[in-house]
């Protein structure tokens, strides 16, 4: 997490970093956690035993236990939104991104299609399709 927020990859700056979070690691490792525990020698060593695939699967499998959760929501009713995303890429032949006229008014820009599928009461997003 420090390497995207603060896009600094050197091992001997998360400690600090974690220093400021000790109470939202120790929630997310269901233990106490030290800011020792994130030097960089022990980092490293933690990192080197991530690279190997099946402990890497294993660790991924136990965090995701409590991160992802599954809920019955019974919809009743989904609401499809289609809308377009301009940029400033180049238009191409094969169609991926084309010239054309948008809600935004700017017509010089190619633009993205998408569709956004949501149940209707909450809002929330279920899938999202992009043409």
């Amino acid at each position: 997490m420090y390497v995207f927020s603060i896009s600094d990859h050197r091992l001997n700056r998360v400690e600090d970093w974690i220093g400021k979070r000790l109470d939202a690691y120790s929630a997310a490792y269901g233990k106490s956690v030290k800011e020792l525990d994130f030097s960089d020698d022990r980092l490293a060593d933690n990192i080197d035993k991530l690279s190997d695939a099946a402990l890497w699967t294993k660790f991924k499998t136990q965090l995701n236990q409590y991160l992802i959760r599954v809920y019955d929501l019974n919809p009743e009713h989904v609401r499809l939104d289609p809308s377009t995303i301009s940029t400033y890429a180049p238009a191409n032949e094969q169609g991926l991104l084309e010239l054309g006229h948008n809600k935004d008014g700017r017509t010089g820009n190619a633009q993205l299609k998408f569709q956004l599928g949501m149940l209707e009461r909450l809002a929330l997003p279920l899938v999202t399709q992009v043409v």
